[in-house]
């Protein structure tokens, strides 16, 4: 009788980026590039869907994986703003992640590999520096808007000045 007979059907863990969603589902997703694996890949474009379903995270998992990833992203823009995370370096992608799975675990949450990482903060630091250079336009229009004090010149005639305030130019009126 062969060895593999004798043994008993046991699914061993995944060691190489492997993520199951739940217990008895038969569908799992691969998350790395190695060839010949029988695992399901995530797409090349994957939807937050199919990223959550390769995490493993339930709707309010994924919710606090969202704002961990968030934070960690206005972190990483604050330190080097206009920097994308594919020029963020790998020592600093290790800490990022090392940080939101620290923090996965800490409420129970399946921690996440390395694709589903560079997935979610890729968008997370898009996102904050188009935020970023939203604000910094709406502060500029708003500052150029309104001119200073300083900036506006003195008229000798007070009555001059409060009437071009107070009305336009009226063609019959004001001849």
């Amino acid at each position: 009788m062969p060895r593999d007979s004798q043994r008993p059907a046991i699914e061993t863990p995944p060691t190489h980026g492997h993520f199951s969603r739940g217990s008895g589902d038969s569908e799992r997703y691969c998350t790395h590039r190695i060839k010949g694996c029988a695992m399901k890949r995530l797409s090349s474009s994957p939807t937050a869907e199919e990223v959550q379903d390769a995490a493993g995270h339930s709707i309010p998992q994924w919710d606090r994986f969202k704002l961990f990833t968030l934070t960690e992203a206005k972190r990483v823009v604050g330190e080097n703003p206009g920097r994308t995370w594919k020029q963020t370096p790998a020592t600093e992608k290790a800490v990022v992640k090392a940080a939101v799975n620290k923090q996965l675990a800490k409420e129970g949450i399946p921690e996440v590999g390395d694709a589903i990482i560079r997935w979610r903060m890729g968008l997370a630091v898009r996102d904050v520096i188009k935020q970023a250079k939203k604000k910094a336009a709406t502060l500029s229009a708003a500052s150029s808007a309104t001119p200073s004090s300083a900036a506006t010149p003195l008229s000798a005639d007070p009555l001059a000045s409060s009437a071009e305030t107070r009305t336009p130019f009226d063609p019959i009126r004001d001849v």
